[in-house]
């Protein structure tokens, strides 16, 4: 059986875009002008930072998940 983390990793894209899509929400309502400005010139990068850590977040998981 396939673990958990080898799942996610296998969908690195996927599982970014989803995570990301939290603070996308709440930088689309955010009454700071300033800041919503800052992340939405970041996004782009926070997204390869965030499957990058992929592997290394799916073997935590692993870990509290066995």
């Amino acid at each position: 059986a396939s673990s958990f983390g080898a799942h996610i990793s296998g969908k690195r894209r996927r599982v970014a875009d989803s995570l990301l899509g939290v603070t996308d929400a709440r930088a689309r309502v955010s009454k700071m002008r300033v800041a919503r400005k800052l992340y939405y010139k970041l996004r782009p990068s926070a997204e390869t930072h965030v499957r990058d850590a992929m592997p290394g977040m799916a073997q935590v998981l692993d870990r509290h998940l066995a």
